[in-house]
């Protein structure tokens, strides 16, 4: 109900402001700047906040446009 939801809302945002996730291009791998925008993806759905979703898959979207050769080669190797 209401009450998990909130509970839900409060251990995403404490997990979203840690520090290793306050800047999406602090050195990270290009799975862990995925994971970073999943994540805020996720949390921004949570709360309904759609507007931000479109920002961050934006960010993501470019991410993988310009890694694409890595993306196709990760696909690959997963098979």
């Amino acid at each position: 109900g209401r009450l998990q939801r909130t509970a839900e809302n409060k251990t995403l945002k404490t997990l979203l402001n840690h520090a290793l996730l306050s800047d999406g291009n602090q050195g990270m791998s290009v799975e862990a700047k995925t994971l970073f925008y999943n994540t805020f993806v996720y949390y921004y759905l949570v709360i309904e906040d759609f507007s931000r979703v479109d920002k961050v898959l934006m960010h993501l979207m470019h991410l993988i446009e310009s890694n694409s050769i890595l993306m196709e080669q990760q696909s690959i190797d997963d098979i």
